[in-house]
């Protein structure tokens, strides 16, 4: 899915933006005003995966964007992502000295440091 990325947030274009260019003129046809955007939370996902059910919404002064780009990102749903991370846990988990073998936990939050992609913050071979 295509996205914008402003101020590190991946928000969701406004209804009738499709690309950068739309979006800069969306801007500039809204200034004076604050304008509401959709963003994905990234509290549950790292990026580039992003959970459908996991939105918020923020307004912002189209003053002060002073840089935003087009980012492509994978939305799943809440159902779908918990499936890959546990399928993501049971491949890259096994070698890391963080992971418990009695119960197969990790010591740290497993959402905030596993990707999808299976690269991992908190990964210390074991």
């Amino acid at each position: 899915m295509k996205v914008l990325e402003i101020d590190y947030d991946i928000c969701i274009y406004p209804e009738g933006v499709s690309t950068p260019e739309d979006f800069g003129a969306y801007l500039q046809a809204h200034s004076g005003r604050f304008i509401e955007m959709r963003y994905f939370r990234s509290d549950n996902c790292i990026d580039p995966y992003y959970i459908e059910e996991e939105t918020g919404s923020k307004f912002i002064n189209p003053a002060m964007v002073s840089v935003f780009k087009e980012s492509e990102v994978t939305v799943l749903s809440r159902e779908e992502y918990d499936r890959r991370l546990a399928e993501t846990e049971k491949k890259k988990c096994a070698g890391c000295a963080n992971y418990h073998l009695n119960g197969g936990e990790c010591e740290e939050n497993i959402r905030g440091n596993l990707c999808l992609d299976g690269k991992c913050w908190n990964f210390e071979r074991s």
